[in-house]
């Protein structure tokens, strides 16, 4: 099996104060995710999330993923 993309954030619901949730698309799924989560079966997970975008880890690298992928 090959090792999964990473995930492409779509979405931000966010209310302040670091609470809210992503949703992330994996390849043809999408996953609704709340920070601490891990995010389907990606490997990463959601460590926090703004109001237009998240960071996410995995094995002590972090990514840091705007709406849509852009930066």
């Amino acid at each position: 099996t090959s090792i999964p993309a990473e995930p492409l954030l779509v979405g931000v619901v966010y209310s302040g104060n670091g609470g809210g949730s992503a949703i992330f698309q994996l390849g043809n799924l999408s996953v609704s995710t709340f920070p601490g989560e891990r995010i389907g079966n990606s490997g990463w997970t959601l460590s926090r999330i703004s109001a237009n975008g998240a960071v996410i880890e995995r094995g002590g690298s972090q990514r840091s993923l705007s709406v849509g992928g852009a930066f």
